[in-house]
């Protein structure tokens, strides 16, 4: 019944007051329907999600650990309470939660990729994302995982074959960058930087560049976006 219902309709108006860069208000709207529908998971998802984007993480964490304890048995949720961690900065806190997840879910592979990581043990990390691609050839945030953890190791002409399979239109010429286009673009950037490629990775920086002044700021495709905006700024050399 919730599914269909008056509570369904407000997310669906917080979507479309984020899509229009009027964030404030769609956070309000997502924090009115969990009082009046505290059983949504939807609503915190999306809330969750889009605290992180405006730097607010700490009040993203709250809502984590809110709709957690609505089902402590789920896995999605627990996985998702231990990635907070690291939105906070809290590496310990993120480890140990992982530990204790991978107790849980020795299986689970985002897990394995997130504590290789954590651990530093950049070749694992490649490998659980590659398995994850294995497991998930269609999607292409697999790819682009897969593609940032090579990044740690120097695979760099996998990272290109594996970002291009993503996103082909930013091999074109010019390159062709769309808001969810973005991560894989700053990869390729970092790529060429490092190949010595330089022509390549100016044309992709600029027309990220430029794809930004049309893009919704900090309201990009991924919890980090904004952050890779700075990063393919300071590659530009733009302090």
């Amino acid at each position: 019944q919730y599914r269909y219902g008056w509570g369904e309709l407000q997310n669906g108006l917080a979507l479309g007051l984020w899509s229009l860069a009027r964030s404030e208000e769609a956070v309000a709207v997502l924090r009115k329907n969990i009082r009046r529908h505290p059983e949504s998971p939807r609503s915190y998802s999306l809330l969750i999600r889009y605290l992180n984007q405006m730097g607010r993480a700490g009040e993203a964490m709250y809502y984590t650990q809110a709709v957690r304890r609505q089902d402590p048995d789920n896995a999605f949720l627990w996985f998702e309470s231990c990635t907070m961690h690291m939105q906070l900065w809290d590496m310990d806190g993120a480890k140990r939660c992982i530990d204790e997840f991978r107790q849980a879910y020795p299986d689970h592979l985002d897990a394995a990729f997130t504590q290789a990581v954590l651990e530093g043990d950049y070749e694992s990390a490649v490998d659980f994302a590659r398995r994850n691609v294995e497991a998930q050839p269609e999607q292409w945030y697999r790819k682009l995982q897969l593609a940032d953890a090579l990044t740690m190791t120097g695979g760099w002409q996998e990272v290109i074959d594996t970002a291009g399979q993503a996103f082909p239109m930013l091999l074109e010429d010019p390159p062709q960058v769309n808001d969810l286009g973005v991560w894989a673009s700053r990869l390729l950037a970092i790529v060429w930087t490092r190949l010595g490629e330089q022509d390549k990775a100016d044309a992709i920086i600029e027309s990220c560049v430029e794809a930004f002044s049309s893009m919704r700021l900090m309201h990009g495709g991924g919890t980090y976006a904004g952050i890779d905006d700075v990063l393919l700024y300071a590659l530009r050399g733009d302090r």
